[in-house]
């Protein structure tokens, strides 16, 4: 360990002595890269110490006291009145933005309340008018269901129930109709 100590200030002063490198891309060699030696008088391992030889050798050092934390730093003068006063009046305008930000947020929290009751008002209405006018369309096809099932022609009934209107691209229907027609225009009487 003495030699460690002895090594240092030598290692110091060839540092101190020692000339600047010459900065060169040549041949592998780094701009601006520090020469590659060893401190004159230490062995390469001299700093890689055996842990169970440090043990037996030096006695345990004490733990060193625990440094105080420094107290804040106060400021050398108080705050100026123009940084005082515009502290204040950034202060008032933000309390203002927010003041208005919720005046705004209740105001269009009243508005789509509003427009929720109205939807649902409107829909409840349109629901109402289709169920009466569903009940009222059912009602006038079970009368005319009723009083074709009690008619003395028969074929009128089919006529009413059946399409005899052609498609383009769907089958012929025309035989069809002219023989529904003559039916229902002359009855067959049954005994």
């Amino acid at each position: 360990m003495a030699d460690l100590l002895d090594a240092a200030p030598a290692t110091e002063q060839n540092e101190q002595n020692a000339e600047p490198v010459v900065e060169q891309v040549e041949d592998g060699v780094v701009e601006g890269a520090a020469p590659e030696t060893e401190p004159e008088g230490v062995a390469p391992d001299a700093f890689e110490a055996e842990p169970a030889e440090e043990a037996d050798e030096a006695p345990a050092e004490p733990e060193p006291e625990p440094v105080p934390e420094p107290e804040p730093v106060q400021p050398a003068e108080p705050e100026h009145d123009a940084l005082i006063d515009w502290r204040k009046e950034n202060q008032k305008a933000i309390e203002e933005r927010d003041a208005k930000s919720k005046e705004r947020k209740q105001a269009l929290r009243k508005e789509a309340e509003d427009s929720i009751a109205d939807f649902h008002k409107d829909r409840k209405a349109k629901i109402d008018t289709a169920a009466k006018a569903n009940t009222a369309s059912e009602k006038t096809l079970k009368e005319d269901i009723e009083a074709s099932l009690h008619g003395e022609n028969v074929w009128e009934r089919v006529t009413k129930l059946i399409d005899g209107v052609s498609v383009k691209g769907g089958s012929d229907k025309t035989r069809m109709r002219q023989v529904v027609l003559q039916v229902k225009n002359n009855p067959i009487k049954t005994a």
